[in-house]
């Protein structure tokens, strides 16, 4: 989804995709991409993340305007908060 910066919102719901029938399927993931400066973002996954986070645990990042971070799970990511916290 792109959104223009004058529609965005605070917090979103994950709405993703992991086809766990097919063994050539690859991760589910969520990109987000930094508008401001020095915005927190606060990520609840749902399942673990590649990275080692746990499911239902939130963690923070704090990307720079234009920096693209991404989440990947090897399980589907749909239903984890992502969320300014600033």
């Amino acid at each position: 989804v792109i959104l223009p910066v004058q529609t965005i919102g605070n917090s979103y719901y994950v709405s993703a995709y992991k086809d766990n029938t097919s063994p050539f399927s690859g991760n589910s993931e969520l990109l987000i991409v930094g508008c401001y400066p020095n915005t927190q973002i606060e990520i609840t996954p749902k399942v673990p993340t590649i990275s080692g986070n746990a499911a239902n645990v939130p963690f923070q990042v704090t990307p720079n305007p234009v920096q693209v971070y991404q989440v990947q799970a090897s399980d589907d990511l749909t239903g984890s908060l992502v969320k300014a916290i600033n």
